[in-house]
């Protein structure tokens, strides 16, 4: 079973990691822990709707979380490099990746990989983090 997990942007551009809460009544938040060993309770902060990513459940070779929205660079042997988008794609019910330069393709649902597939764990290696959507828009126009 994987980690569920949200990150969402506050008012003050700072990335809080937690559980979301969404309701019609009230702006979207997340509330997380806070606290150490045995003494801890939760807070809760308001987030930028459109900056809410779910945590796939997988790392880089590196550790690194793969939230939704983050960008990656598939590195080729010759230095060269590719950048792809992490997105959820509810036709699949699964997270995808892309390569970024296919989104201006009118055909985008047939250009995602599903990111559980043993193609990604086999060139995940290849794979260097290189910000998300939210921090680094211009990763988008590359």
């Amino acid at each position: 079973m994987r980690e569920i997990l949200f990150r969402g942007k506050n008012n003050f551009d700072k990335w809080i990691y937690g559980n979301l809460v969404y309701s019609k009544n009230l702006q979207t938040a997340i509330y997380f822990e806070v606290g150490e060993g045995s003494v801890k309770s939760f807070d809760w902060s308001y987030v930028k709707p459109e900056t809410v990513s779910q945590y796939t459940g997988l790392t880089d070779k590196n550790g690194v979380k793969i939230f939704e929205s983050d960008v990656f660079a598939l590195i080729f042997p010759d230095g060269s490099q590719c950048l792809k988008l992490v997105k959820f794609i509810p036709e699949k019910c699964s997270f995808c990746i892309a390569n970024i330069n296919s989104l201006k393709d009118e055909s985008w649902s047939d250009i995602w990989s599903n990111l559980n597939s043993e193609w990604f764990w086999k060139v995940r290696d290849k794979y260097r983090y290189m910000g998300n959507i939210h921090n680094n828009p211009e990763l988008l126009e590359q």
